[in-house]
């Protein structure tokens, strides 16, 4: 699924909840994107674990800039075909990633970028090659089910299924 906003978002608070089951180790669940910026919240299945990484700040879209990525890992053994709720929170510079409501990691994020531009907001993975040589991520699409998917209290998947035309949705 790819959600499409008609503009440009700089947003300094986002909330995401995604509610998903998969047997395999390593796959990409949620990935924003902007035309402008390397800017991203990446969210995946990495060696059974939740991995979530945040990039701001960065200004030119080709550059790769890893080393401003911040990243938090959370859970183990994740791809146990079993149901599992990932929420992740970011206000300004702190970060909360919680895994099926046990005790959230904190974090916080370093630098003077606390604002996060994005345009599309990628669930399951990325489907087209353009999307996959611009986005420079290593993580496979996502093989599984995804249940539930709110962004920023937006529950986009049951938008998807009602056909709404607020927002441009490509599944």
């Amino acid at each position: 699924m790819e959600v499409n906003m008609d503009t440009e978002s700089l947003t300094q608070t986002e909330d995401i909840v995604l509610r998903f089951r998969t047997s395999k180790p390593l796959g990409l669940l949620l990935i924003t994107s902007t035309v402008q910026t390397g800017d991203r919240i990446e969210l995946a299945v990495a060696a059974g674990r939740i991995r979530m990484a945040l990039r701001l700040g960065v200004k030119d879209k080709k550059q790769e800039d890893k080393e401003k990525d911040k990243i938090l890992l959370a859970g183990q053994n994740v791809n146990d075909n079993e149901w599992h709720t990932v929420r992740f929170s970011r206000r300004g510079a702190n970060l909360k990633l919680q895994l099926d409501g046990k005790t959230p990691l904190r974090a916080e994020t370093f630098g003077k970028y606390n604002t996060l531009q994005w345009r599309t907001i990628h669930l399951g993975g990325l489907y087209h090659q353009e999307e996959e040589i611009s986005m420079t991520t290593t993580v496979p699409n996502f093989i599984g089910e995804i249940q539930q998917f709110y962004f920023n209290n937006i529950p986009y998947i049951e938008l998807a299924r009602a056909s709404s035309s607020e927002h441009t949705l490509t599944a």
